[in-house]
């Protein structure tokens, strides 16, 4: 059956909800954990409102997990296996010529192979890049 793509939120929402539970540990106690507000962390855990990425991390230090146990959507992996790939956060996008040489915004998740080391990747913008066959679009990690 058809299932319509999942937004970042959602997917967040359903990870940190499962997690929570596995974890016995209940929304309010995670909250003060890592010093938000109930109210926060129960607005991530409606699919809502997103955490920052250093709320992403204390909670993966408080909950020993990796990102991507909150933020991959697992069910929207059709071609690749877990073990074989691992999800990287889409932070933002880097300017190939003049301007601004990075916008963080997070803008959702590439999946690659466990054979390449990144922590984040980014989009690329512009076009000044493309006699060494970076192009517009493309991801830099």
């Amino acid at each position: 059956m058809y299932q319509p793509e999942k937004n970042q939120m959602e997917v967040f929402a359903e990870n940190l909800l499962d997690v929570l539970a596995k974890k016995k540990l209940s929304q309010n106690q995670l909250a003060k954990k890592i010093g938000v507000s109930a109210m926060s962390v129960n607005k991530w855990a409606r699919g809502i409102a997103m955490p920052r990425n250093d709320k992403i991390d204390q909670m993966c230090q408080v909950l020993n997990i990796q990102r991507s146990d909150l933020l991959a959507d697992k069910s929207a992996i059709p071609n690749l296996s877990i073990p074989a790939a691992y999800p990287l956060p889409i932070l933002g996008r880097i300017c190939c010529g003049d301007g601004v040489l990075a916008d963080e915004n997070f803008d959702g998740l590439f999946f690659v192979d466990n054979s390449i080391r990144a922590d984040y990747c980014l989009r690329i913008e512009g076009d000044s890049m493309k006699d060494a066959n970076i192009r517009h679009g493309d991801i830099a990690f």
